[in-house]
C-alpha cells in the first residue's frame, strides 16, 4: 500500500464518524503523529535498522497526504 493510499484509507474510516472532511483529516493525522512518535519507530534499543526507518518514513509521507486532501 503506498502513502496516498494509506492516507485515503484513513480519511474513508473517520469520514464516516465525524461531521466533515477537516474533521477526519485532523483526526487522522493526531494517528499519524501517535504512530510516528511511538517508540517502536524512535527507540535505538533494540537496534535501529532499515526496517524501522522504512516504517518511520512511510508515516512521514502518510501524514504529508492527508495533508494535501
Amino acid at each position: 500500500m503506498t502513502p496516498k493510499e494509506k492516507a485515503e484509507e484513513l480519511i474513508d474510516k473517520l469520514i464516516e464518524r465525524v461531521d466533515d472532511i477537516s474533521d477526519a483529516k485532523e483526526h487522522a493525522l493526531i494517528c499519524v503523529d501517535e504512530i510516528i512518535n511511538t517508540k517502536a519507530l524512535q527507540s535505538r534499543l533494540c537496534g535501529y535498522d532499515k526496517k524501522q526507518e522504512h516504517h518511520a518514513i512511510f508515516w512521514q509521507e502518510v501524514k504529508q497526504e492527508i495533508e494535501k486532501i
